[in-house]
């Protein structure tokens, strides 16, 4: 009787999808044994043919982990009212960093993933420097007020010049992966002034 080599069926497994990783397994285990009635042969194949049908497994599983395409849609959401109207959207798991401003109503949140950085007042940054590394700026409204929209590689900002009377808005989120940009965008898009803080006629 001869006895099976002891070649690994990784050859044969590798060029084969998922979900023919059994066939091909049968197939390799076959190949490998000269003896069909080999059962030490045919339970050594079976132990390397788990080991790399557990591999495949865990690699699925992994890839099944990345951050969503749809993250804004798969957090939870909150109001942030900051104050004479002026409110927008975070994602619940944002926490408020401590801070002082003065002449002004400003502050930042953070979570894992995202630092937002908001000042509504008169000496409100129009962001000059951002705006000239960025890698898009134009011009658009935000809730009816022209405003400036800055994106460079891991930073989305807006800035208003003109709220109410010498009322400035500034908004800066910067987020740590490209898949994080969905969120910046919702939190900036969903900004509004309310009647508080209604343009000057």
């Amino acid at each position: 009787m001869s006895l099976p080599s002891d070649r690994s069926p990784l050859p044969i497994l590798a060029g084969c999808a998922p979900q023919k990783l059994v066939r091909c397994a049968q197939v390799a285990a076959q190949s490998s044994c000269s003896v069909a009635g080999s059962r030490v042969a045919i339970r050594n194949m079976a132990r390397r043919i788990g080991s790399v049908l557990l591999l495949c497994q865990f690699m699925v599983f992994a890839g099944g982990c990345e951050q969503s395409p749809h993250a804004a849609e798969d957090d939870q959401w909150r109001t942030l009212s900051i104050g004479a109207g002026v409110t927008f959207e975070v994602p619940s798991a944002v926490r408020e960093i401590d801070g002082e401003a003065i002449d002004s109503l400003a502050g930042e949140l953070a979570d894992d993933r995202i630092e937002i950085s908001y000042d509504y007042g008169w000496y409100s940054s129009p962001l000059a420097g951002l705006e000239k590394v960025a890698i898009t700026s134009r011009e658009g409204e935000l809730d009816g007020r022209p405003a400036r929209f800055m994106r460079t590689e891991s930073v989305s900002a807006v800035h208003v010049p003109v709220v109410e009377g010498q009322m400035r808005f500034t908004l800066v989120v910067s987020y740590r992966a490209p898949a994080h940009l969905a969120l910046a965008e919702r939190i900036i898009g969903s900004v509004r002034f309310g009647r508080s803080a209604a343009p000057a006629n």
